[in-house]
């Protein structure tokens, strides 16, 4: 079970990288610098002045977002996929009682369970969904998700049964 809900949770937070990446790409490449002159010089001077000093060129342009929007609904999918396949191993192994009891862990598993639903929520929303910032929001909590879950399941989950702290 556990490789099925590593590959699940991977396939859902990979998708959301590349989203973010691209929204990363699109603010780093946006400078507020002014266009080269013959760049300039193909606009009215007003024009020219305006665009620079308002910035109103959009920073990703709107079919990058719709298809990012696209790519972060499909992620939104696996990802519940993924929390109902999570969900469901708890309840197929009987450890729902111990989700309550066990402390540390328990926490751990209940955050992250916490980040993915935020991510699926976001994206969710219409509004978010088509904008960069609700995108990046929701590409970002994804990937936190990601790392939550190997840092909780690769090192921290370790800790109660090693019986000592490794670092």
């Amino acid at each position: 079970r556990l490789p099925l809900l590593f590959i699940v949770s991977a396939m859902g937070a990979g998708i959301m990288v590349v989203v973010l990446v691209r929204l990363l790409h699109a603010w780093l490449e946006a400078s507020p610098a002014p266009a080269p002159a013959p760049f300039r010089t193909a606009m009215s001077g007003a024009q020219a002045e305006d665009t620079l000093k308002t910035g109103s060129r959009r920073l990703v342009p709107e079919y990058d977002l719709q298809v990012l929007a696209r790519l972060a609904s499909i992620a939104a999918a696996v990802l519940a996929s993924y929390l109902v396949l999570k969900a469901f191993d708890l309840w197929a192994t009987g450890a729902v009682p111990e989700l309550f009891t066990r402390g540390f862990e328990s926490y751990l598993y209940l955050g992250e369970y916490a980040i993915f639903t935020a991510a699926i929520a976001i994206v969710a929303a219409r509004r978010a969904r088509r904008s960069a910032g609700g995108l990046a929001a929701a590409a970002a909590l994804a990937c936190a998700g990601l790392v939550w879950n190997r840092l909780s399941v690769g090192i921290f989950g370790y800790f109660r049964d090693a019986g000592t702290i490794y670092f």
